[in-house]
């Protein structure tokens, strides 16, 4: 019932605690091998993990959940567990990356294995980036066909805690604006990404296997020590909430701020 999507071509690197989350986008958690790419009509499928978490009614008890529970006796989702977007209504430009912010929160995010996956898409989208650790924020990117100029989809992500699933959604709108290429706005970067002008992001570059970790937008051999999600460097080798950084604190009215890899961006929402 777990299932995730293609890797972005983007060394994410987080670590927790326990066993590891999810590392290969076209992998699922229980191994299960998924297709690259999502279709249109697999906007079904995120139906489909919100309704397997329903009980096998009949005249059996209603199924009780727990983060003990295994997963494969899914429950009906208390209701407050809560998995939402934010925002939830967002714009990308065509053959531009769009970022979505999901948040979970509710008692099952107290579960340390609580973790995220991306779900589908009712368009089909080239690449997405993969949920590499547990806990809530999480922040996926993801590639907008240029052909898909004037279209709105929904992309969903599926939250998961012992038996319970929910599943969430942004909708996007494609827009016709002009993007600032890689090379403006790239400078002497080799990967991660910067605003495009469009509400969107432009890919930096992807790090190759000799130096797979992209740190401060740099390729770097060794795993290095990021920051919480949803915070950025200080500058002096600390940490701190991306909305107390000069580049959120600056970011433009209809903008939310978000923290990945230490470095904090404005997006467009709304």
């Amino acid at each position: 019932m777990r299932k995730a999507v293609v890797v972005l071509a983007l060394a994410l690197a987080g670590a927790c605690g326990g066993k590891l989350a999810p590392v290969d986008g076209g992998t699922a958690p229980d191994g299960e091998s998924v297709e690259a790419g999502i279709d249109a009509g697999d906007d079904a499928t995120a139906a489909d993990a919100s309704d397997a978490t329903a009980g096998d009614g009949g005249d059996d008890a209603p199924v009780e959940c727990s983060f003990d529970a295994s997963e494969d006796d899914p429950c009906t989702p208390p209701s407050d567990d809560l998995l939402y977007a934010d925002p939830d209504v967002t714009s990308v430009a065509g053959g531009s990356y769009g970022a979505a912010n999901f948040v979970a929160s509710g008692p099952w995010v107290s579960d340390p294995g609580f973790y995220m996956w991306f779900a589908g898409s009712s368009l089909y989208l080239p690449e997405v980036s993969p949920v590499r650790t547990y806990g809530s924020p999480q922040s996926l990117f993801f590639l907008v066909p240029e052909s898909a100029i004037g279209q709105t989809f929904t992309f969903s992500v599926a939250g998961h805690a012992g038996n319970i699933t929910k599943v969430a959604q942004l909708t996007v709108t494609v827009t016709d604006c002009q993007p600032w290429p890689a090379s403006m706005v790239c400078p002497g970067y080799q990967c991660d990404f910067e605003p495009d002008h469009c509400g969107g992001l432009v890919s930096c570059g992807s790090c190759p296997s000799s130096a797979p970790y992209c740190f401060l937008r740099e390729c770097v051999s060794t795993m290095p020590v990021y920051c919480p999600s949803g915070q950025g460097t200080n500058g002096m080798g600390g940490c701190i909430p991306c909305d107390q950084t000069r580049t959120c604190t600056q970011c433009p009215p209809g903008n939310v701020c978000l923290g990945v890899q230490d470095v904090c961006l404005c997006v467009t929402g709304g």
